[in-house]
């Protein structure tokens, strides 16, 4: 089991959006994906769970101690994909760095590479976290053994990915053994993202064996609007985009233990299935349409025939 952290402490980089695809990427080639809403905002909460107004309890009462992470869990809509949401409370531990909420951080990961149970419930657990360098953010990071770091190429986000990286560097254990994906999202001036891409692989390319800075291009600022929701995820309604196939690359880089043509097919196959899907659906309404009108029709010429 596979713990992969999205992180920069740095807002409006596409942290949520790369949370969400790579995960409904991978819950449909097969794996069992859980994610966990880490930030207080809970957009992907909002965005994932089926039935929001009914989720009482999220993260905050996890790390808080009064509910099982286990008895949290929430459907998405997407098979094999499950969330944890964030709860009303969890900006408690935002900013917290204390010892108590780094130990409790340290045990809910823990749990999840060590519970028989859980191990043999999923495969990967993607954190989607928020812009911070210290609570809740920073003491998951240290401790996945995967680390996704989005970044904008420009000066105010060069700079946050710097500062990150070495925050990172300095604060997480074993920090040679995570493979770190730093992923330059392609703005619309493409010879300014040519010359930030080259500083960042000049900055990072080589420099440790297990950081990569992914060729993937995911549009600019990494805002995808078909990605908000799972009904439209990128996948499934643009299966065909440039988004799609860039976050298709992105896995690749994150999980290279994935075999390519398999995965790239099982995906195309749930694109094309979905599809099949919604003309049944349209095929349905349709008719229903048909028969609506033609009843409509008959009581109006009722209505004259009888005067």
């Amino acid at each position: 089991m596979e713990v992969v952290s999205v992180y920069n402490d740095k807002g409006g980089v596409g942290k949520t959006t790369m949370s969400l695809e790579i995960a409904a990427a991978m819950a449909l080639s097969g794996k069992r994906v859980l994610l966990v809403d880490n930030d207080p905002q809970g957009s992907l909460s909002m965005s994932c769970v089926t039935d929001i107004k009914s989720v009482k309890d999220g993260m905050d009462r996890v790390y808080k101690g009064e509910v099982a992470l286990t008895d949290v869990i929430c459907d998405t809509y997407i098979e094999n994909l499950f969330i944890v949401p964030s709860g009303l409370k969890l900006k408690d531990y935002y900013i917290r760095k204390d010892v108590a909420t780094r130990d409790r951080v340290g045990e809910i990961i823990d749990f999840m590479k060590t519970d028989a149970d859980f191990v043999n419930l999923f495969d990967i657990v993607v954190f989607d976290n928020p812009p911070a360098q210290d609570g809740i953010a920073l003491f998951c990071t240290m401790q996945a053994d995967k680390i996704v770091l989005p970044v904008i190429p420009d000066d105010m986000c060069f700079d946050a990915l710097v500062r990150t990286y070495a925050f990172i560097k300095e604060q997480a254990p074993n920090f040679l053994d995570k493979l770190i994906v730093i992923v330059p999202s392609l703005v619309k001036n493409r010879g300014v993202h040519k010359r930030y891409l080259k500083a960042i692989k000049s900055e990072y390319d080589g420099k440790n064996d297990n950081t990569i800075v992914s060729e993937t291009r995911v549009g600019d600022r990494a805002e995808i609007p078909e990605s908000i929701g799972l009904k439209q995820i990128l996948f499934i309604s643009h299966a065909a985009s440039e988004a799609a196939h860039q976050f298709k690359n992105l896995c690749l880089d994150i999980f290279p233990w994935i075999e390519k043509d398999s995965f790239m097919q099982v995906l195309t196959n749930a694109a094309e299935e979905k599809k099949r899907g919604i003309r049944e659906k349209f095929k349905k309404m349709v008719e229903e349409r048909r028969k609506l009108a033609a009843l409509n029709i008959n009581e109006k010429t009722a209505e004259v025939v009888n005067g």
